[in-house]
């Protein structure tokens, strides 16, 4: 199952999913101190903004995948597919 979103060139994975009304978890505002706002990109890598060195290294630190980015920092440049971890429920 997915959604497809459409946003202005520019906005970050995170401003999408509020945008959009998608919950991706994150908790420091989206200035790259939690980490908490991961998302794996499935498609369209070069149609994100290059990693900045903080970003490279706040993921090095966590042992992430090549394919995770920080939501609050990759910036949508183009067509790009993100999966994002569900919401975990209090069960």
């Amino acid at each position: 199952m997915g959604v497809a979103v459409e946003v202005e060139t520019g906005c970050t994975i995170l401003e999408a999913a509020e945008r959009s009304d998608l919950y991706l978890r994150h908790t420091c505002g989206g200035v790259m101190n939690c980490a908490t706002c991961r998302a794996t990109v499935v498609t369209g890598t070069e149609n994100l903004s290059p990693m900045s060195r903080g970003e490279r290294k706040r993921l090095a630190e966590l042992y992430a995948p090549a394919a995770v980015r920080l939501s609050c920092q990759a910036q949508i440049l183009g067509d790009v597919t993100v999966a994002i971890p569900l919401p975990r429920l209090g069960l």
